[in-house]
């Protein structure tokens, strides 16, 4: 796989050796996953080094002995296995990062899917990475003077991100994290964080709003609950019966541990 990917780096080796590359690309369905992960290595600094390549390998079908193939990198990404799924989305990912007009609208919409996938990790990678590209490609321009190509790519990240709201707590936490100390935070000071801010929640759809909203008031309910409980340390005994004031305590530590 790493040799044929230096073969097919340069010059139009990918169409003069097509038997070989066909059975480059096969190697998306090796029944051993390593081998799988390193054929994503290879076609990330493909796509890399020669943009050209990422339709061939993130969106094209092709033949094999009469029958027709997904691209792929597209299929890799939908992997039985968690670590290659991961593998997949943080390529495509990093690729578009890299250079956004490499990679085909159809495989991002395919990893943005992976927010929902049922291992965290993945979860994980897919949300951080999307932030990313939202935080590159948005985040330094107003909405409105957005090129439309870059508001259809990249404009629905920030409702997919908090489409996980409903999740266990450390996804919402993860959630909070993406929105916080990637999206809302600018690669230049060419604009205010108020201004990303509100550009951020100008392009939530109404559920996408709503999560936000039940997720800050989560957090505002948290710090009630903090300074209550720190106000109440701060009494002195002799304000209060002890036993009062281990039940008080008591109770507020019940519902401070419910937000971890």
């Amino acid at each position: 796989v790493k040799l044929l990917g230096a073969v097919f780096a340069v010059g139009n080796y990918h169409t003069e050796f097509s038997q070989a590359f066909s059975e480059f690309k096969r190697r998306s369905v090796d029944k051993d996953p390593d081998v799988r992960k390193a054929l994503i290595n290879v076609m990330q600094a493909l796509v890399d080094k020669r943009g050209e390549m990422g339709k061939i390998l993130m969106e094209d079908e092709w033949n094999y002995m009469g029958g027709s193939r997904e691209a792929p990198l597209l299929k890799l990404v939908i992997d039985i296995d968690e670590g290659v799924r991961k593998e997949a989305v943080a390529a495509v990912l990093s690729a578009c990062l890299n250079n956004a007009e490499s990679v085909p609208h159809s495989i991002l919409e395919c990893v943005a899917e992976r927010v929902m996938d049922k291992k965290p990790a993945v979860r994980k990678q897919t949300m951080e990475g999307l932030s990313r590209l939202w935080q590159k490609y948005c985040a330094p321009s107003d909405a409105a003077r957005l090129p439309q190509s870059i508001a259809d790519r990249f404009g629905s990240i920030p409702s997919r991100v908090l489409r996980l709201h409903g999740h266990d707590n450390a996804t919402r936490q993860l959630v909070m994290s993406c929105v916080e100390d990637i999206c809302l935070s600018p690669l230049n000071d060419a604009r205010t964080g108020a201004e990303v801010a509100l550009h951020f929640y100008s392009s939530l759809d109404l559920g996408a709003r709503e999560n936000l909203a039940a997720l800050l008031k989560l957090r505002s309910r948290f710090c009630e609950i903090f300074v209550k409980f720190c106000e109440l340390r701060e009494q002195e005994s002799a304000d209060m019966e002890v036993d009062d004031g281990s039940k008080n305590e008591h109770v507020f530590i019940q519902k401070l541990s419910q937000f971890f």
